[in-house]
């Protein structure tokens, strides 16, 4: 995961945290084309933080998470459709209405953490509700679900905040995969390095890592998520000395085929 401050984001795929790579100093994750994924967001302060999130430049929400918590995003506030990937100028980037513009937003996802500001009295909470807290995420475990309230939206007519249930998911994902965990059509080369006398690298082996290809691509709307969402109270009182923002770009892996075929796509908005 992308960590920042007090606070930490990633992409899970399959219920398995996908690792980003640097490309071009932005923090990116390759997914392949008509890919559902969703968020996963992390809040290791000791209040409460708001977690503002626009995608391909669009907001999807403004989510509330308790202390020490960390919950998983599969829909946008308003929709009640899972969050996929698609591949620029693809049919289900049509169908997605993904942007053409020259310096469009498409498959980056913004985060703004704001944080409550600590006071003696919710401090005092704080202290006190740890143990019952560890003790709720326990129970949640043991019976298949987990009980997570979740998000506000501080912008727009369709304000969410949001309580919903995750059934059969544990808090943490089993590893973390990396872009090339799938098949790829790309394989290892092995070439012959000639050298101009015994001395050199004379019929010496080595190994060439595969060629990475990639291209653009943004998100879009498809099937349908279970997960619930409730209105809360906004977080008035925000602590912005702790504040922090991050980005992730999210790019279609090129070298893996696509075997999936979502027949409706929809755009954010």
């Amino acid at each position: 995961m992308i960590s920042i401050k007090d606070f930490k984001v990633g992409i899970i795929v399959d219920n398995n945290l996908v690792e980003p790579i640097n490309i071009e100093n932005q923090q990116t994750v390759l997914l392949r084309n008509k890919q559902i994924y969703s968020i996963r967001i992390c809040n290791n302060h000791n209040t409460r933080t708001s977690c503002f999130i626009k995608i391909d430049g669009k907001f999807i929400g403004n989510f509330l998470l308790e202390p020490f918590k960390t919950e998983t995003l599969s829909r946008p506030s308003f929709s009640e459709q899972q969050l996929v990937f698609v591949k620029q100028n693809s049919e289900g980037g049509k169908l997605a209405k993904l942007s053409t513009e020259q310096n469009n937003k498409n498959g980056l996802i913004e985060f703004v953490f704001s944080p409550e500001k600590m006071t003696e009295i919710n401090e005092k909470n704080n202290s006190q509700s740890r143990y019952f807290n560890l003790q709720h995420a326990n129970l949640g475990l043991n019976l298949g679900y987990s009980e997570i309230k979740i998000g506000v939206d501080t912008v727009g007519s369709s304000k969410r905040n949001s309580t919903y249930d995750i059934s059969n998911e544990t808090s943490q994902p089993k590893f973390t995969a990396s872009p090339w965990q799938e098949k790829s059509n790309v394989q290892e080369e092995l070439t012959v390095i000639e050298g101009s006398s015994d001395d050199d690298f004379h019929n010496t082996y080595r190994s060439m890592e595969p060629q990475l290809h990639y291209s653009s691509g943004g998100t879009g709307l498809t099937g349908h998520s279970n997960q619930l969402y409730v209105d809360v109270e906004p977080i008035i009182n925000i602590d912005y000395e702790n504040a922090a923002e991050c980005t992730i770009k999210l790019m279609c892996n090129d070298n893996i085929e696509t075997n999936e075929n979502i027949i409706n796509v929809m755009s954010l908005k």
